[in-house]
């Protein structure tokens, strides 16, 4: 039934295809993006350490560029939940203007986070400030956001995108000194795609490369 209602939405909404991952490739694609993150502190600027939780502002794939600037993704302990800001609709739509939104959510944790966003006039999402509610019944300042499940097979190729922006990263990172002696074009990511994508599968699929530093020096 699952798979049905995945499909109406598909054809509903307009969405993309996605394969649906097994329970073993979810698990290390979670271990990917966060070995990702903790390999490349500083790079990711649209991915947000809200304690134990990561909000995603901002979207990369092309799965995922209709809801950009319209709604944000929380990535907890293996579930993915996404949130639509005020104005934003099902599907990609609606409007949601520039400024500033106060806002309050639920992870799938049960953390309750009290959020700052800025939503610049390119469409943009940004964190301003963040913290835990203490008392999240009796805060009357922030707009709480309804918490929506999100497939982590659909939200896949975002994280993947992710992966692969941070192997690039390493691998120009590690390749820098000898590519400035030799005088040799820094490589970018299109030049080496298709070896980036063979890695992050091979991550996935679990038949090599537990490390992502390790996957940047092939």
């Amino acid at each position: 039934m699952r798979k049905w209602g995945v499909m109406l939405r598909r054809i509903f909404y307009r969405e993309a295809p996605f394969r649906f991952l097994s329970t073993a490739e979810t698990y290390r694609l979670f271990e990917a993006f966060r070995k990702t993150l903790d390999a490349c502190p500083g790079i990711f600027y649209w991915v947000h350490k809200l304690e134990n939780d990561l909000l995603v502002t901002d979207f990369k794939h092309a799965s995922m560029l209709r809801y950009r600037g319209l709604e944000v993704v929380l990535i907890s302990d293996k579930a993915v939940s996404y949130y639509r800001l005020p104005g934003a609709k099902a599907g990609g739509r609606g409007e949601v203007r520039p400024g500033t939104y106060h806002v309050k959510i639920r992870s799938e944790l049960g953390n309750h986070h009290l959020l700052e966003l800025s939503k610049s006039d390119f469409g943009m999402i940004t964190v301003r400030d963040s913290r835990l509610a203490q008392d999240p019944v009796f805060d009357n300042c922030h707009v709480s956001l309804q918490r929506h499940m999100l497939l982590t097979s659909k939200f896949a190729d975002e994280m993947k995108c992710t992966i692969a922006r941070g192997i690039e990263w390493l691998y120009q990172y590690q390749h820098f000194d000898s590519a400035q002696s030799s005088n040799i074009p820094m490589l970018s990511l299109d030049d080496i795609a298709q070896p980036i994508d063979v890695l992050i599968d091979e991550m996935i699929h679990g038949t090599r490369f537990n490390d992502v530093k390790h996957a940047a020096q092939k």
